[in-house]
């Protein structure tokens, strides 16, 4: 997996540079796998040679044809409206029309249809690119940074719709910095260090791990820690913090003393 060199080193010296090496990877239908490093340790990469959108240097990459959704989310913007955006690449008439509908209601998105996607605030752009991927009911789903700048609100909401992905018989990747995150949606754990994937664990056993945790550049919270002490597996870590996330919705959805809910 390489990329090439930018600019006029590019020009004068083409061949791509490896960015990660040996990488033997399989993704399962009905998981979600979370891909966690340092900044610059090749998770874009990762992603962009898995979607097609680089070719690996040496090897192969089977399988069915992948959604993406990219890092810098109006780097994907083709549609004039929101509405459009989604319905990008599907055939046109009124069954596009009511699953272009349902997939915005699904994300939030219903009263902003005939919005400027570039005028979106960066949350709602990271929602848009979601729903554009999931409408086309593709087997794989990649995902690149997509809870970066979202409160926990949005990053609760994004990793419950790729959760129904999965528990719908899809293989979901997505690369995070967001240990929490990683630990409330993801059956595996790769660790990208050192030019290659250094470990395949759940995230328990990341949490457990100080040396995985360095390597990815990782420092998890005092509550992440206290409870990779006292659950016994991934899933009911998983449970907790499900229970948690729920808790402080509830909260967050109560009126205040204004009787305006607390946001």
């Amino acid at each position: 997996v390489g990329r090439r060199p930018a600019g006029r080193a590019a020009r004068r010296r083409p061949a791509a540079q490896p960015v990660l090496r040996d990488v033997d990877l399989r993704l399962r239908a009905g998981e979600v796998v979370a891909v966690v490093g340092a900044n610059g340790s090749g998770k874009s990469t990762l992603v962009a040679t898995l979607a097609g959108v680089l070719p690996p240097l040496a090897g192969v990459v089977e399988g069915a044809r992948p959604g993406l959704v990219v890092q810098n989310p109006e780097h994907q913007l083709a549609g004039r409206t929101v509405a459009a955006e989604v319905a990008v690449g599907l055939p046109p008439g009124p069954g596009t029309d009511d699953r272009v509908a349902a997939v915005l209601a699904r994300f939030g998105l219903a009263a902003l249809a005939d919005r400027d996607p570039h005028r979106l605030s960066g949350g709602e752009q990271r929602r848009l690119s979601l729903a554009a991927m999931l409408v086309h009911d593709r087997p794989v789903l990649l995902a690149d940074e997509l809870t970066f700048g979202l409160d926990r609100h949005g990053t609760t909401a994004v990793l419950r719709a790729l959760a129904d992905e999965a528990r719908a018989g899809r293989a979901v990747l997505l690369t995070c910095h967001d240990l929490r995150a990683v630990a409330s949606v993801a059956d595996r754990v790769l660790v990208v260090a050192d030019g290659g994937l250094v470990a395949d664990v759940d995230p328990l056993a990341l949490l457990r791990d100080p040396r995985l945790l360095a390597a990815a550049r990782l420092r998890p919270s005092r509550l992440l820690r206290r409870l990779a002490e006292v659950v016994g597996d991934a899933a009911r870590l998983r449970d907790a913090l499900a229970a948690l996330d729920a808790r402080a919705l509830r909260a967050a959805a109560a009126p205040g003393p204004t009787g305006v809910p607390v946001r």
